[in-house]
């Protein structure tokens, strides 16, 4: 499949079945996070959403446990700039740990930078990579359009369609005008902009987080999500080998039929991502209310407002934490917080785990874990590999 000459010119048409799943999926976002919106849970589940779609570029074989590890990623950086402030030593981080901080960055520049009808430029796309890549935005960074042609060692059909250094502004330019037209659904914008993107190659580093990012911000622009991100990676993160055949056919389809068709199952595809990401947060929010009930009737009563109902509110998103992040978080003392995460390890609610970082206790809300592990390692694994699933994902 070669880059459109032209979007505005191009006319592209989704059949019935996949405009009707991505409808669908777009309304089980918005309801999604409409609930969202008005539970006491609401911080937290923004937080564990953002998480998640982070947690599912790591690369890891063992989906259960993406979350644990992201967390155990955060806090371990965490507790080594503590220890670095301290003692003034370098602080080492292996390659995938700095480029998943970075994306997490970049997802929270998103949520606090994209409203909206947000006009897309070449610039902010620039803007996206550099922060996927390097943490900080183009001009800092120093991030341009690559100027030279990629060398491959085999050229395919595919890769004779990357287009020469002199008309990557000019393809990005169009990319934009077809992004802020706003033609079609925002399902099928996103999910053709991320494909267009993944063509363009207009960076010297190819980082697929680019792409994505992208995708996420044409769901903030078209109004889909706010203050936001939904974790849509899950699907290829669970279901990789329909990911590769759809982006593989995509890559190799040269007649307008076949890409038109082709086209059409990736579109499908974005829909079930975005359905499976809807359904995730759903499922999540529903076990920590539950969990949140046992928790309560474990503990007894306390004040609205204490320290105690603020750390059982934080955990879901934050299930390591120490004494001085939780005041961090929460604006209170020493004392008050010192004493209501006693009172939650005495519950059993909190374990206390080693740190070897410092002498700084760590805590650990297990049962957090537990819901994760047993959403992501069994439950979602089952529903996206059903053949009911399956056969609604595609035409």
């Amino acid at each position: 499949m070669s880059v459109l000459s032209s979007f505005n010119n191009e006319a592209i048409s989704v059949n019935g079945k996949v405009a009707g799943n991505a409808s669908r999926a777009e309304m089980a976002l918005i309801r999604c996070y409409l609930n969202l919106k008005f539970s006491r849970l609401k911080d937290s589940m923004i937080s564990l959403s953002t998480n998640l779609e982070v947690a599912t570029t790591l690369e890891s074989e063992d989906s259960g446990r993406l979350l644990t590890i992201l967390y155990e990623t955060i806090l371990s950086k965490d507790l080594r700039n503590q220890t670095a402030t301290n003692t003034r030593e370098p602080v080492e981080s292996s390659i995938d740990s700095i480029e998943t901080l970075n994306y997490m960055k970049t997802l929270q520049w998103i949520e606090k930078n994209i409203s909206p009808k947000e006009k897309i430029t070449p610039e902010l796309i620039l803007d996206l990579h550099s922060r996927c890549v390097y943490g900080k935005g183009h001009h800092q960074a120093g991030v341009k359009f690559r100027k030279e042609y990629l060398s491959i060692a085999k050229p395919s059909d595919y890769t004779k369609a990357i287009p020469h250094t002199e008309r990557i502004y000019a393809q990005m330019s169009d990319l934009c005008d077809f992004i802020n037209k706003d033609l079609y659904s925002p399902i099928f914008q996103a999910a053709f902009s991320y494909h267009q993107l993944e063509l363009i190659r207009p960076f010297e580093l190819k980082d697929t987080r680019t792409s994505l990012a992208l995708f996420h911000v044409i769901l903030f622009k078209r109004g889909l999500v706010r203050n936001t991100v939904a974790p849509i990676s899950l699907l290829s993160r669970l279901n990789n080998d329909l990911f590769s055949t759809i982006q593989l056919e995509l890559a190799e389809a040269k007649k307008q039929q076949e890409i038109a068709f082709i086209i059409n199952k990736w579109i499908g595809y974005c829909a079930g991502a975005v359905e499976l990401a809807a359904n995730t947060m759903n499922s999540f929010h529903s076990s920590f209310e539950s969990l949140g009930s046992t928790w309560q009737q474990r503990l007894g009563s306390y004040s609205k407002g204490s320290s105690i109902e603020n750390i059982l509110l934080l955990l879901p998103a934050n299930p390591l934490i120490t004494v001085e992040s939780v005041m961090n978080m929460t604006g209170k003392g020493f004392s008050a917080t010192n004493d209501a995460i006693t009172r939650l390890v005495d519950a059993d609610i909190l374990l206390v785990t080693s740190n070897p970082y410092q002498r700084t206790r760590i805590f650990r809300a297990h049962e957090v874990f537990q819901v994760f592990e047993r959403t992501l390692g069994n439950v979602l694994p089952q529903y996206v590999l059903s053949s009911a699933f399956r056969e609604n994902l595609l035409d």
